[in-house]
This record gives C-alpha cells, sequence and structure tokens, in this order.
C-alpha cells in the first residue's frame, strides 16, 4: 500500500512538472552597442547610428534604417539593435506605452498602432520585440496630399496591412539575425 502511494505521488510530480508553462523561448544576448564603427553606410545603404529613445533617455541602442528608395520588403523596416533582452524589452515597452492610446492590436512579442495622422503622412506601425533587437516598420503609410487635392494617394507597391504584418511576424528570427550581422560585420572600405 505504501509503495502506490509513493509510486502515485511521484507521477502525479512528473505529469505537475510537465504541464508547467513553457518557458520564454528567446535566449539572452549581450551585445557590446558601443563598440560598432557608424560612422559609415553598410551593405547597400543601410546607416547605423546611436541613437536612445529620446534627448533625455539614458536607453541607447543602435538604430539601422535604409537611407534609399526601397527595393526589397525589409527596406522598410529600421531596427533598434540593444545590448541586452533586458534593455530591449524596455525600449520595446517604452514605445508600447508611447503609443497606448492608439494600439490596435497586440501579441506578448509585438504591437500595432494607429497614431494620430502627422502633417503629410497618416500611417500604422509595428514593433516587434526578438530578443535584444526591436523591429519596426508601417505596415501601413500613405500620403495626406495628392494630386487632386481630393483623396490621400494610395500605399506604395510593397506589401502593407495583414501582408506585412505577417511578414514581419514570420521573418523575426532571420530579420533580427540581419541587423545583427549589419553590426558586426561591417564592411572594410576596399569591400
Amino acid at each position: 500500500m505504501m509503495r502506490k502511494g509513493i509510486v502515485l505521488i511521484i507521477l502525479a510530480a512528473m505529469l505537475l512538472a510537465s504541464c508547467r508553462m513553457p518557458v520564454e523561448s528567446q535566449t539572452e544576448t549581450t551585445f557590446d552597442i558601443y563598440s560598432v564603427n557608424t560612422d559609415y553606410f553598410v551593405f547597400d545603404n543601410w546607416s547605423i547610428y546611436m541613437s536612445s529613445v529620446s534627448a533625455d533617455s539614458d536607453l541607447d541602442f543602435l538604430l539601422i534604417d535604409y537611407d534609399y528608395y526601397a527595393s526589397k520588403q525589409m527596406h522598410l523596416l529600421d531596427f533598434r539593435v540593444c545590448d541586452s533582452n533586458e534593455t530591449s524589452k524596455t525600449v520595446y515597452e517604452y514605445y508600447r506605452e508611447y503609443y497606448s492610446d492608439c494600439i490596435l492590436e497586440e501579441s506578448a512579442k509585438w504591437f500595432i498602432a494607429h497614431p494620430r495622422p502627422m502633417y503629410d503622412i497618416d500611417y500604422t506601425c509595428m514593433y516587434y520585440l526578438e530578443d535584444n533587437v526591436v523591429i519596426h516598420g508601417n505596415i501601413e503609410e500613405w500620403s495626406t496630399w495628392s494630386e487632386s487635392g481630393d483623396e490621400p494617394e494610395p500605399p506604395g507597391k510593397f506589401l502593407r496591412g495583414d501582408d506585412f504584418k505577417e511578414y514581419i511576424i514570420d521573418n523575426a528570427p532571420r530579420l533580427k539575425q540581419f541587423a545583427m550581422d549589419l553590426v558586426t560585420t561591417q564592411p572594410s572600405e576596399e569591400e
């Protein structure tokens, strides 16, 4: 009788252990953002420069964006490379709080917001947290100026809306790796 009780306790413990909530799949990443040369363009007009969430903030990150006419889907994105997962989560939460009154949709790792239109553009943006990188893109964007003066111009030729959202979600690990490759494998001037 005692053996059955012990076996039942062990089985119950094993069952409870297997029912735990899933562990976050992100791996801790640390990176010295201050060691990156930010003086020039790298790989097809991508620029890298030091930035922060606001002028009075000490939340520094490397901002990577494309500085030419977009010819690929990923050119519509920019990346905030942080020194650790903890910093990137804080940066991500800063933007989430900044846009809190206009969030349309959100998940544990991303949110979509539609802020008030600016002077000449209306947009819906997405922020995605992937390890130590925050991926940002405008998933819808249109000019508030038009040729006729009546209707805004339609979105550009690239994926927009749900298709662009799915592109970011489906490719987040690859996009994060692309950003990390840009900051770690900067070409020399001879290349």
